[in-house]
């Protein structure tokens, strides 16, 4: 034991002197959380990390006017005008409907059918004798299964987007210099409902055909339509018939019922659109701020709001994130108090607590805490050595050193003690 004991009494020392300079060094040239305040410019595109219940520290994200627990999305949390355009890739079921908020709400519905037309032509075109549904419907629901499917309303409310945790979107400039486009990429399971006071007509179309190379096969798509308790079927799919020379002929055409199935006059080549026009004239209805509900469910794809006015969105919360790329935009970048300089091709990608708000510009400002940052893949945060200044750093090595060389002259006299005196005075240095 007399042997093993100034052995372990080494060791010990030794563990202890080199865990204590690791965590030294460590500290030192770990980054350090600072406060993050970035500003985009016109045309910006990001993508963001988020969870579902997110708590901020106010003190690290300063003018926070949001709720801890406020979900991330990327179309704002407020009344807003703008057009609202959802386009579905097609690989699962996507669904679409309105609903009444009671009885009083309940309003009539018809349906007109277009054959191959997109949608900037059906405006121009006279309305065929469209399907109708008498007043009271409460709801009514459109299932598509296969296809690659758009949804174009107007709106002028509130827009709520459920989606993941994973978001892409940006903004952009519209037509007019006080609008802006909002869009992006969303995965399954995600919907949009929007509310209003006023009866909410929209227009949904479905590709019959499918990609195979560099052509288009015809592909059946399948319309379950539902209207209360009542349910009809409309199975589909191009006409192979028809010459790929042959010019598209965008055309209304008869929609009627047989036999609990829904029944087109003629077979479309390529495209078919339904423009659904809900109508509560004459049902002497309450007013109700929500009357009327446009539920979309199930999109994998692209959601946007066109046109929306700056004025609209302006200093306005989308939710907090823990994780942000940012690809294009980026016109200011502060970290710490420290600005760093930026251009809108740069690339950002920062992890912390944050939120993304759109400023009075009409574009996105991000601000909040970032444990680390990079930009243009070189870490753009400071650690505490690079915090410190020149005479700082000279005496803080000076100091290391001079504890090192104390340390290692310690030791020594400790290893040489070992066998050249008594157990009683090993430790006496």
């Amino acid at each position: 034991m007399r042997r093993v004991a100034p052995a372990m009494s080494v060791i010990l020392f030794g563990m202890i002197t080199s865990s204590v300079f690791l965590f030294s060094i460590t500290n030192l040239f770990q980054p350090v959380p600072a406060i993050v305040n970035l500003s985009f410019g016109d045309n910006s595109s990001l993508s963001t990390v988020s969870k579902s219940k997110v708590d901020i520290d106010p003190e690290m994200t300063p003018h926070s006017d949001r709720q801890p627990d406020e979900r991330f999305a990327f179309i704002p949390r407020t009344d807003l005008d703008g057009i609202l355009s959802i386009t579905h890739a097609g690989r699962s079921k996507l669904s679409t409907g309105l609903q009444s908020i009671d009885a009083e709400s309940a309003f009539g519905l018809s349906i007109s059918a277009y054959a191959d037309c997109p949608f900037w032509e059906i405006e121009a075109l006279p309305r065929p004798k469209p399907l109708l549904f008498s007043y009271p419907v409460r709801q009514s629901n459109i299932v598509i299964d296969g296809g690659n499917s758009d949804i174009k309303s107007t709106v002028s409310g509130l827009v709520t987007l459920n989606a993941g945790d994973i978001q892409m979107f940006g903004i952009s400039n519209s037509e007019k210099e006080s609008e802006r486009d909002i869009s992006g990429f969303v995965t399954e399971n995600t919907s949009v409902q929007y509310s209003s006071s006023d009866d909410i007509p929209y227009l949904i179309g479905t590709s019959l055909l499918k990609a195979s190379g560099n052509r288009g096969l015809p592909s059946p798509v399948k319309f379950t339509l539902s209207i209360d308790d009542r349910t009809f079927d409309l199975s589909i799919h191009g006409d192979n018939t028809a010459r790929t020379s042959d010019r598209l002929v965008c055309r209304p055409v008869a929609l009627s019922v047989e036999d609990g199935n829904l029944i087109l006059s003629e077979r479309p080549r390529s495209y078919i659109s339904l423009y659904i026009q809900p109508s509560r004239e004459g049902a002497g209805q309450a007013y109700h701020s929500q009357a009327q509900t446009l539920r979309v469910e199930g999109i994998n794809g692209w959601v946007a709001l066109k046109n929306v006015p700056v004025s609209d969105i302006a200093n306005t919360s989308m939710g907090g994130i823990q994780m942000m790329f940012a690809q294009s935009g980026m016109e200011h970048l502060e970290v710490g108090g420290r600005t760093v300089d930026v251009r809108p091709s740069d690339t950002l990608v920062t992890r912390g607590d944050q939120r993304i708000r759109i400023g009075d510009d009409g574009n996105f400002a991000v601000s909040g805490r970032a444990d680390a940052i990079w930009r243009n893949d070189i870490r753009a945060s400071l650690t505490r050595w690079e915090l410190l200044s020149g005479e700082m750093r000279v005496g803080l090595v000076t100091a290391l050193l001079a504890s090192l060389a104390t340390a290692i002259t310690m030791l020594w006299r400790l290893v040489n003690s070992f066998g050249r005196t008594s157990p009683t005075q090993r430790f006496r240095f």
